[in-house]
């Protein structure tokens, strides 16, 4: 039922309504993430967060589906690639490297810090390197996850101050 209300929140007209959407379906993604919530809800997480961060959202929204993402990742303890993002890489990293190619300000920050968590490029551009070697990386992927940006991505800041307060423990 959560899953189908986040479903239809994230359709709702309205920043703030899609923002909290964003919100829910991060928690929705943590839950299952450790392991509180099924598998089952993996794949319409990530087509939400997907599609809240596309280019026909206000920047707001976009952002909200950022720290969404990033909120995911950071709770699957350094796992590369992240369990529950990593069958939908194609989606998502396609759908980062398009808001890259399309924003700037802190919306391309935020998109750039995103694909850094999510490839745990912090740690190691392996994921990077499987994700590019994969049939799911399309032409723009590969002109944004240059090896130098994805050492630049390795080295932005994990979170920001008003991430920690949008995305605190549920």
């Amino acid at each position: 039922a959560s899953a189908a209300a986040t479903v239809a929140l994230a359709r709702a007209e309205g920043s703030p309504a899609r923002c909290a959407a964003a919100r829910a379906a991060a928690y929705l993604g943590a839950a299952e993430v450790t392991g509180k919530a099924s598998g089952a809800l993996a794949g319409g997480v990530a087509a939400a967060l997907t599609a809240l961060a596309g280019p026909d959202q206000s920047g707001d929204v976009q952002r909200a589906a950022l720290g969404g993402l990033r909120f995911i990742a950071a709770r699957d303890d350094g796992a590369s690639p992240s369990p529950v993002l990593a069958p939908y890489y194609g989606d998502v990293i396609t759908a980062l490297c398009a808001l890259l190619a399309s924003s700037s300000g802190p919306t391309k920050l935020a998109a750039e810090r995103t694909l850094a968590r999510v490839l745990r490029a912090d740690a190691s551009p392996d994921a990077a390197v499987a994700f590019l070697a994969s049939p799911a990386a399309g032409a723009l992927a590969k002109t944004h996850l240059t090896e130098a940006n994805v050492r630049r991505f390795g080295r932005l800041p994990a979170e920001e101050a008003d991430e920690a307060a949008d995305f605190g423990e549920p």
